[in-house]
């Protein structure tokens, strides 16, 4: 199991919004990543306004989450599903950056390699190559661990409430939460309307959660359902805990990463529901229970600690900057782990 709780190991923010430190045998490797409104990155003398700048120290690698521009942005009402969609100026202003001064070496953005086509694929075509960096596991904050008696619950929640994510919420988990005591749920997150919420955690007693829960869900933002690139970070997070996920339906998570299964994937909100409740009498069984752990929890494990961890995704980007060694080291430190 990979698990270092050392200090200089954070790598659970997406590669967006923070500095990330990863070491390996021989090698510390600092990428930081700026994202304030109206940032700018100086390259050999030229400053260019980006969004999100993600820059390799010592190798002289620069990285740039960018918006979508691919087949698929001419189907997207974004007043509906707020999907970062690239504007002309962002395309000139990457454009130019890469005419004048040879970077970035890539583009990324948050999903499987195989919806990168579709998304990211008019970047390719106008010369600029991107790398899919989907959300994984920071296995340095979830890991199995014994279960809390205050913590366990038929169904846990991490994650917050507000309007646009309300909308599945409100058809995914809060049938579930009524009538108030028929089902022993414990979430934190902020914007809850109900009492089952506790309020905001640590990472520690998410993890925790995570680990005592019988069932924990998932639940993403609505254009996840229509659209099925975004996999958010909650089912890989689950799955490294041991713990069953059922999710609300996914294209890329059910196609892309849990093929046969092992992560749950509903069709709709009521047969979220079903799952659920069918899986919650299932967990209470012992022989079951043994059943549900054998089919779907320690596939599910299994799939993340071989390939959806935070070291596996900067494994990748050293890979996808032609930076072999390093990336080797990383795979030593995975198969060591």
């Amino acid at each position: 199991m990979v698990q270092n709780k050392s200090k200089h190991i954070n790598i659970s923010k997406q590669l967006k919004g923070t500095t990330i430190l990863l070491e390996t045998v021989d090698e510390v490797f600092e990428i930081v990543v700026v994202s304030p409104k109206n940032a700018k990155v100086n390259i050999n003398s030229t400053t260019f306004p980006i969004t999100t700048t993600a820059y390799i120290k010592g190798a002289g690698n620069t990285v740039l989450k960018s918006n979508n521009w691919g087949p698929s942005d001419k189907d997207i009402d974004t007043s509906v599903y707020p999907i970062g969609i690239s504007d002309e100026r962002e395309r000139e202003t990457v454009l130019k950056l890469k005419q004048e001064t040879g970077r970035p070496d890539l583009l990324f953005n948050f999903y499987h390699p195989n919806r990168m086509l579709e998304t990211m694929g008019f970047w390719d075509d106008a010369g600029v190559s991107t790398i899919a960096m989907q959300p994984a596991a920071d296995t340095t904050v979830y890991y199995p661990v014994e279960s809390v008696p205050e913590l366990q619950c038929d169904i846990g929640f991490v994650g917050g409430y507000w309007g646009y994510k309300g909308r599945n919420i409100d058809k995914y988990l809060l049938p579930l939460c009524y009538p108030v005591g028929k089902y022993n749920i414990k979430i934190f997150g902020g914007g809850w309307p109900i009492p089952q919420c506790i309020g905001r955690a640590s990472d520690k007693t998410c993890n925790a959660l995570f680990s005592s829960a019988l069932i924990c869900p998932n639940v993403s933002e609505p254009h996840a359902n229509v659209w099925g690139w975004e996999v958010n970070e909650r089912p890989f997070k689950v799955a490294a805990c041991k713990c069953l996920c059922i999710s609300d339906p996914i294209a890329s998570l059910s196609e892309d990463i849990f093929t046969n299964n092992e992560v749950i994937c509903s069709e709709d909100a009521e047969h979220f529901i079903r799952l659920v409740e069918s899986n919650l009498r299932f967990m209470r069984d012992e022989h079951d229970h043994n059943m549900v752990q054998e089919e779907h929890i320690e596939p599910a494990y299994k799939i993340v600690m071989e390939g959806h961890t935070y070291f596996h995704r900067v494994k990748d980007l050293l890979n996808g900057l032609g930076l072999e060694e390093q990336a080797q080291n990383v795979q030593e430190y995975l198969d060591n782990a």
